[in-house]
């Protein structure tokens, strides 16, 4: 039963509602609904519709996969000298083994032409194996680790591949999704009573960080947990996932420089850039807001820099540490994911799923709670409602990851503040545990 449970209420559905842990209710309920009036109103208004809303003009689809795949399949520094690559070493090096499946045409003419790809079915084929096969697995992580009923495991699993920034991640073909499953297994296992278990957790999270770095805060838990000698042996870890691939293939200590050159260009340039309003960066957000608002100044000064930049990064490492519940740490550590780095893209937002599915086994949620899954629901939901003209650079889902990253930051915070009075008071320990 809900901490709610013994509490009454003037509406009787409100108190039925919250008697229990809803979560998954709404979730499930608000999803599919808006799945379900989505597809209709693409099967009826055309395709036209669907670009604009969900993927823009669909000129370039898959382009992370493929484009990557390009861009590593030499096996040298070029990938980072000349094509200019962002991707830890661990990345390229699994874009070029997937590249050796790629047409000798694309590798040569794919720069010029986003959508070569499509005249070899080798080419299609890599992607729809690779994807397929994550897809699955991914659902059958996530069909494992959910509690109850074999039909209430199956249907989250099924929204959590189908929600709106796992599709998006998808039509990406971003090798986020590799990570993120790499991710789920160190979360899903690192408390395992098995010590395999845990050590392949710990593996997961090293090569979950050595494909998109951010992921590594995750390691934080160990820390909580005062499991030191694993945090050191994933430390290792994740420095071998970048150093072996390094040295073996993209040049050493000259194709790192060349790397983090081309990471801080990216990060410092595209964060607030006018062709990239999707990031999940609080900058971006910003720069969206003040579009959707009229204002056509773009991005910030350098003192709102810092602010949107090392003030949440410092507030939600506060609140991984003081935050008592595993579900708020989770969600610290996911709002500091995805809002510090730039050129996150809102298909970051998958990241959400973990802490949903640990609220959903929370038996003393609060009315406030209630918020959180809201939030969650609302950015994983599929809008049948256009919102700004086609040309338009902000359409209705980056104008709804803008409105995500700040009401998860702003809530995240009040939490915070509210623990940090508890601690004032001598309610409670400065430092809440994992296993607490």
């Amino acid at each position: 039963m809900s901490k709610t449970s013994g509490k009454k209420f003037k509406s009787p559905f409100l108190s039925y509602v919250l008697s229990e842990n809803r979560v998954f209710l709404i979730y499930a309920v608000f999803c599919f609904s808006a799945f379900a009036l989505f597809f209709l109103y693409s099967a009826f208004m055309g395709d036209g519709f669907y670009r604009f809303s969900l993927f823009k003009l669909c000129d370039d689809t898959f382009m992370d996969f493929y484009n990557s795949a390009r861009d590593a399949h030499m096996l040298d520094i070029r990938c980072y000298t000349e094509s200019h690559v962002i991707y830890p070493p661990l990345a390229n090096l699994f874009y070029a083994i997937f590249g050796r499946f790629l047409s000798s045409s694309f590798l040569v003419e794919g720069s010029n032409h986003s959508l070569y790809w499509t005249k070899s079915l080798y080419s299609i084929f890599s992607f729809v194996f690779f994807t397929m096969t994550v897809v699955a697995i991914i659902a059958l992580v996530i069909n494992n680790r959910v509690k109850g009923s074999s039909s209430r495991k199956l249907t989250f699993a099924i929204l959590s591949i189908t929600c709106w920034p796992f599709a998006y991640m998808v039509e990406r073909g971003n090798i986020l999704i590799l990570a993120y499953l790499f991710l789920l297994i160190y979360i899903f296992y690192m408390d395992s009573e098995s010590k395999v278990k845990r050590e392949i957790a710990i593996v997961a999270l090293a090569l979950s960080a050595g494909i998109k770095l951010y992921p590594a805060v995750f390691g934080l838990l160990l820390l909580l947990k005062k499991r030191y000698k694993e945090a050191v042996r994933a430390i290792i870890y994740g420095i071998l996932s970048v150093v072996i691939p390094l040295f073996a293939f993209y040049g050493g200590i000259d194709g790192l420089k060349s790397w983090m050159t081309n990471v801080m260009w990216f990060s410092g340039s595209k964060s607030v850039d006018i062709y990239f309003p999707g990031s999940t960066t609080l900058k971006c957000g910003f720069y969206v807001l003040q579009r959707l608002l009229g204002d056509g100044s773009i991005g910030v000064n350098a003192f709102g820099n810092f602010l949107l930049t090392y003030v949440p990064l410092i507030l939600m490492l506060a609140a991984v540490v003081i935050l008592p519940k595993k579900w708020q740490k989770l969600m610290a550590l996911v709002v500091l994911s995805i809002t510090v780095p730039g050129g996150g893209g809102s298909y970051s937002l998958v990241f959400l799923i973990i802490p949903l599915i640990y609220m959903m086994e929370d038996t003393t949620l609060r009315v406030f709670d209630y918020i959180y899954v809201f939030i969650i629901t609302f950015q994983h939901m599929y809008f049948p409602i256009p919102m700004l003209s086609a040309q338009s650079i902000i359409n209705l889902n980056q104008a709804i990851t803008a409105v995500t990253v700040f009401s998860l930051f702003f809530f995240v915070f009040i939490d915070l503040c509210l623990e940090i009075y508890k601690i004032i008071k001598r309610q409670r320990h400065i430092v809440a545990l994992w296993d607490e």
